[in-house]
């Protein structure tokens, strides 16, 4: 038998705790399994073979063809948008930019946020272990209405949940002295139309980038988006390296962004995926399995369990590993399942979790 790290502390694709070889599913990273993304593919491949020089000198100024092409994916100007290494260096600008002014973080959220933000407060679903999504928009409502900035992943990390866009503009209307930080990393794989990126507010920030959709999570690339001139400038002088992307991350993720059919297929699949593993997870766990409904076509599900580790436990030994969470830090105890993208992984799964023993299924 295989020791088990303690999958609460580790962040979901990092296999380095493991036995080598003994991950054969990687369940606990919510990227697009169907990637990388074709276009992303063959840009990246055109410029070694036709100009590996480039990659020689530094990359000036090779972040300008990313922002573009992010720009007419949002149908907002490239001046509105800054350029940096995925969501998460955002966060980490911001949450040193922002830390006299008393910001909240609405809760569970992505593991990094709940981290870099732990100096601030947090508006916690309360005693119901099971989030609504009316409880956390009270929430969302309530944090606005007390603290100067407020941060939300919309899809929430990890339960799965997707405030409507218009509610949360509308919030930002009604509150314009509070600043809201929007973590829109999912929400292409949610469906179409669901961003907030251009809304006529001046007091939203929208953090997105190409990683998690395109199946191109080792490049590292992303966009934020607000209409307040005065914190882009702030963030754009804090992030003071003047190469703010590598060129082969640049190039191949302003590709990605132009394979909106591919996107298309793959959402879909990862839905129909999706909707396979909660059929099973519902037999594997019953009423306790996050149960999306059809608002919530995420390619994710949560499982609310107060003690995970022994079922974590038990997949890993069957060769499955899965994002853990334990009751602390503002998180909710239980698993996220990413949807198995293959009838041979979909086949791993099952076995594990029909073979769970009664204790620890209950």
């Amino acid at each position: 038998m295989h020791p088990v790290p303690d999958t609460v502390r580790i962040q979901g694709g990092d296999l380095r705790a493991y036995a080598a070889g003994q991950i054969t599913v990687d369940l606990s990273i919510c990227h697009n399994p169907y990637g990388p993304s074709p276009r992303a593919i063959e840009a990246g491949m055109r410029l070694l073979a036709e100009s590996p020089g480039a990659l020689a000198p530094p990359p000036y100024g090779c972040e300008e063809p990313y922002l573009d092409a992010y720009a007419d994916r949002l149908g907002v100007p490239a001046t509105e948008l800054a350029a940096g290494r995925g969501v998460t260096e955002f966060l980490i600008v911001l949450a040193r930019l922002l830390r006299g002014r008393r910001p909240a973080v609405i809760t569970p959220d992505y593991t990094h946020t709940l981290r870099l933000f732990s100096y601030g407060a947090q508006y916690v679903p309360g005693q119901a272990v099971l989030d609504t999504d009316i409880g956390r928009l009270t929430r969302l409502r309530r944090a606005m209405a007390s603290q100067s900035v407020v941060v939300l992943s919309n899809p929430c990390n990890p339960t799965g949940q997707c405030l409507p866009p218009g509610e949360i503009i509308s919030i930002c209307t009604d509150f314009p002295q509070s600043l809201m930080i929007l973590d829109e990393e999912y929400v292409d794989l949610h469906g179409p139309g669901l961003t907030t990126v251009g809304a006529d507010v001046d007091n939203l920030v929208v953090l997105r980038s190409t990683g998690k959709s395109y199946g191109i999570v080792g490049t590292r690339a992303g966009v934020m988006w607000t209409r307040s001139k005065e914190l882009l400038s702030l963030v754009r002088m804090e992030m003071q390296d003047p190469w703010r992307l590598s060129l082969l991350d640049a190039v191949m993720a302003a590709a990605a962004l132009q394979d909106e059919q591919w996107l298309e297929g793959t959402r879909n699949a990862l839905h129909r995926d999706a909707a396979r593993l909660e059929d099973h997870l519902r037999d594997a766990f019953g009423p306790r399995a996050r149960l999306q409904g059809p608002d919530h076509p995420l390619h994710y599900r949560f499982v609310h369990l107060p003690n995970p580790r022994p079922v974590v436990e038990h997949l890993s030994e069957h060769g499955v590993s899965v994002r853990s969470f334990g009751d602390y830090g503002g998180h909710i105890p239980g698993i996220r399942f990413a949807a198995p993208s293959t009838d041979e992984q979909l086949a791993t799964l099952v076995h594990a979790l029909n073979t769970l023993p009664e204790k620890r299924a209950a």
